[in-house]
């Protein structure tokens, strides 16, 4: 038997323009969805015009149970580096509970080294 009976099998490249920084979200073998950050300051743009933190760990929570039980996932990216993910089942740690960011999974080692080589200036 399936261990994701609900799977969503999704098929997409979209670009997006917001505040300025342009995103390019697309999916990973048609089970994932990636979006595609120039830089750090970007990724940061996405959730500057956040709910309050209530309504935010709500919502992300929502969006955590939903990509869980679908079998996806949600990889935010810099420099080709995963950099944050949504709906891998895991706990949130340190990072993204002092940012009010959680379930999101932050990777503070993978942002060091996408910053690191200059290619998220």
């Amino acid at each position: 038997m399936n261990q994701f009976a609900n799977t969503l099998e999704i098929h997409a490249q979209l670009a997006v323009s917001m505040e300025g920084h342009d995103f390019l979200v697309q999916t990973d073998d048609g089970v994932g969805i990636n979006i595609e950050l120039p830089n750090l300051r970007a990724g940061w743009a996405l959730f500057k015009q956040r709910p309050a933190r209530r309504q935010r760990t709500k919502l992300l929570n929502h969006l955590q149970t939903g990509l869980h039980a679908c079998g996806s996932q949600l990889k935010f990216r810099i420099a080709g580096r995963t950099v944050a993910a949504l709906g891998t089942g895991d706990s949130a740690g340190l990072t993204s509970t002092i940012l009010g960011l959680r379930p999101l999974q932050i990777f503070p080692y993978q942002i060091i080294l996408a910053c690191g080589n200059g290619l998220s200036r």
